[in-house]
């Protein structure tokens, strides 16, 4: 089983900069090629360290640098640039009440559901051979999870009955 990243095991191998948002290597070791790798990925268009083995978006990292614990919501970037990872750009989506103008979606612990304050309903979404696929609008956030396991299934993701988020929502609240 793998280590959880901590803070102390953070700053052994990455400097961060507040002011400019850069992340740089402290420690490359040849045993353990490619410790640090980042990427960027173009369905969402953040971007993603490799830390030991396990991809974090270069946001959470940010935090972890500036307070000390992984974020327990997500976290947005105030002048929308999602390669701004400088600390005054950042902020965690509790502050979305107090800013609707800067997104108007507000993230779950579903990945592909969202709530649309706008218009009040939750968007469902699932991504397929690197497309965004919109499967639906839901007036529950119980009935988005039930809609995008189905997705899954559907489409047929290899985790669908093991690690998917939809699922193991489903299971906990005896929903199936």
């Amino acid at each position: 089983m793998r280590k959880k990243l901590t803070y102390e095991r953070l700053v052994k191998i990455v400097k961060y900069s507040p002011r400019s948002g850069k992340f740089f290597w402290i420690l490359r070791d040849q045993r353990k090629r490619n410790i640090i790798i980042l990427k960027h990925s173009g369905i969402t268009g953040w971007m993603y360290l490799c830390l030991y083995g396990k991809w974090y978006p270069a946001q959470e990292i940010a935090y972890l640098f500036q307070k000390g614990k992984i974020p327990t919501r997500a976290i947005l970037f105030k002048n929308k640039c999602n390669s701004d990872f400088r600390w005054d750009n950042l902020k965690l989506g509790r502050d979305l009440s107090r800013d609707p103008e800067i997104i108007i979606y507000s993230m779950t612990s579903v990945s592909g559901i969202m709530y649309n304050k706008e218009d009040n309903i939750w968007k469902v979404d699932i991504h397929s051979n690197k497309k965004k696929i919109r499967i639906g609008y839901c007036h529950s956030f119980k009935q988005a999870v039930r809609t995008r396991w189905e997705a899954e299934k559907t489409f047929k993701f290899p985790g669908r009955y093991t690690t998917s988020e939809a699922f193991k929502y489903l299971t906990n609240h005896d929903l199936i």
